[in-house]
């Protein structure tokens, strides 16, 4: 279902928009492939701003046990010293997320 938010032209809320497999999968991905590069983290933003390389990620532990690790992004990624989306600021959409 697809509902539309009155006073809020072009919002819409899906209800349920993935199977129970999809929920399963994404949230798999959200721990393992997401905080991974191409897609921008507090770690790695943090790397940049402090001029410094990305710390190594470990490879045998899912990410969402790294203790620093607060977020990652994937598609349009948020600049919040400039507070805006820049279009050529992005990634590619996983898939399934499209």
């Amino acid at each position: 279902q697809v509902f539309a938010v009155e006073g809020l032209p072009g919002f819409h809320f899906i209800s349920n928009p993935f199977t129970d497999a999809e929920q399963l999968s994404h949230v798999q991905k959200c721990f393992c492939e997401y905080p991974r590069p191409p897609h921008p983290t507090n770690i790695s933003n943090l790397a940049r701003i402090e001029g410094k390389p990305c710390p190594p990620l470990p490879t045998d532990t899912p990410l969402a046990y790294t203790p620093d690790l607060r977020w990652a992004t994937v598609g349009y990624h948020h600049d919040w010293d400039t507070r805006v989306y820049d279009p050529a600021n992005r990634t590619p959409m996983p898939p399934g997320l499209e």
